[in-house]
């Protein structure tokens, strides 16, 4: 089961301000009035979650990062840099390679850096490597599969909202569901205690109406019906028993 409470959370965010939900980007701090990219102090490693702005993955990380993921990912970072004190790095505001010193071992820690750090502390150890998407897919529950179709920098519901479509799978529902299907289609199927849309909708059998002996081919043409679609094809006589059959199964045809 997907981890509701992250979801919901995420969905609640992005209702909020859409301007924080980024699908391109793993993830970001953004001074809320000039706009730039923000890095953090290490030594005072915290930031506020008003200026982040991410993904889902992204956000589901910097959601559940405590201030203590934050000090003792800080913490490693220095670590690393002090231990090359006496090397260089290359300084890219001057264009030019410069000692490492306390002042570069002491300098703002971008956000990206940072949040790699807390992912590898928190899912694997000092030396490990987590990626944002498998870091994600671990604290929102999801599988390895649904993870990359929800973390992909082109996803989007076709039929839905994002908040929507995170809210959905957290109850339950399929991330190709949400994807490709209505609110209401992927709500009757959880409903029904189905695992997924097309599951549900294969289970609808109608193979021959009692009332005026036609063969339907259930769903497919109850959807038809739904949408006007078909409607030259079956007599008025035909239409009514199809949406009289269809309420016997908890279709309501308007």
């Amino acid at each position: 089961m997907a981890n509701q409470a992250l979801f919901n959370a995420i969905a609640d965010l992005v209702e909020e301000d859409q301007e924080r939900y980024n699908q391109g980007s793993w993830g970001d701090l953004v001074d809320p009035v000039t706009g730039e990219e923000e890095n953090i102090d290490p030594q005072h490693p915290r930031f506020q979650l008003c200026h982040t702005r991410a993904c889902i993955a992204g956000h589901a990380v910097a959601l559940t990062t405590s201030p203590f993921d934050l000090r003792r990912a800080a913490d490693a970072v220095v670590k690393e840099r002090r231990s090359s004190d006496g090397g260089v790095y290359f300084d890219e505001d001057s264009d030019e390679y410069k000692r490492i010193d306390e002042a570069y071992i002491n300098r703002p820690i971008p956000y990206s850096t940072m949040m790699d750090k807390v992912m590898n502390l928190k899912f694997g150890g000092e030396y490990s490597y987590v990626s944002w998407g498998d870091a994600g897919a671990k604290l929102l529950e999801i599988d390895e599969y649904e993870g990359r179709q929800l973390f992909s920098g082109g996803w989007e519901p076709h039929e839905m909202d994002v908040p929507t479509a995170l809210r959905l799978i957290g109850e339950g529902a399929k991330v190709d569901d949400v994807t490709n299907h209505s609110e209401e289609d992927v709500r009757q199927a959880l409903n029904a205690g189905f695992d997924t849309v097309d599951e549900y909708q294969s289970s609808i059998n109608t193979p021959e109406c009692d009332s005026c002996g036609h063969e339907f081919s259930s769903w497919d043409l109850v959807e038809l019906v739904k949408k006007g679609i078909n409607s030259s094809l079956f007599s008025s006589y035909e239409l009514q028993s199809l949406v009289d059959h269809a309420r016997t199964k908890g279709l309501y045809i308007n």
